[in-house]
């Protein structure tokens, strides 16, 4: 999924150009750093439940 994601962040900077690429970033900056958040505490909640069924 994340790789996916950056193929299109890619190819959309390759067809913007560098200043739609920072215009991009800066938007999505914000939501970058909640979606990795929730993707660590996700993997880390995964992992407990794991440890505690087996």
């Amino acid at each position: 999924m994340i790789l996916f994601q950056i193929r299109i962040f890619l190819s959309l900077s390759r067809l913007g150009g560098l200043k739609f690429e920072n215009d991009f970033l800066k938007i999505n900056r914000r939501f970058w750093n909640r979606h990795f958040f929730l993707a660590g505490f996700l993997k880390t909640f995964v992992a407990e439940l794991n440890s505690f069924l087996t």
